[in-house]
């Protein structure tokens, strides 16, 4: 349903978020999340420009959230990366149409409610970490 963009800037931000307050590089984002780090790179400066990150330049550079984890959707960070979800809109013309209209709904329903603090809360009573690619 969404991107590997979308989903590159989702695993960028998610750890961003539970790096509070640290200042991260493409290299350290890139190692933990086993995205690449020539895409991370676009990824972040898509980010940047949306106003969800903020970069800084210099030996203790790199990435920081501009938004609280509290304040800040899943959706809002597809959006960022991929521009707006919602593409066609035509009315559904059979049962099949339906389905797939509606199901398309719930899941962006679903995005506009989770934030980003919602799921590292989440990840954390479940004793999880998150699975990387390379790992």
């Amino acid at each position: 349903m969404i991107s590997l963009t979308a989903e590159h800037a989702l695993r960028a931000v998610v750890y961003l978020a539970s790096h509070p307050g640290n200042c991260c590089t493409v290299d350290c984002i890139a190692k933990h999340t086993g995205i690449p780090a020539g895409s991370l790179a676009k990824v972040l400066q898509q980010l940047n420009r949306a106003g969800l990150v903020s970069s800084q330049r210099g030996p203790n550079g790199g990435f920081v959230l501009t938004r609280a984890p509290t304040a800040l959707t899943f959706m809002d960070v597809i959006v960022a990366a991929d521009g707006q979800v919602s593409g066609r809109q035509s009315v559904p013309r059979d049962a099949l149409g339906r389905h797939l209209q509606d199901t398309r709904a719930q899941v962006e329903a679903t995005y506009r409610a989770t934030t980003i603090a919602q799921f590292l809360r989440e990840k954390e009573s479940a004793n999880e970490t998150l699975v990387t690619k390379g790992e």
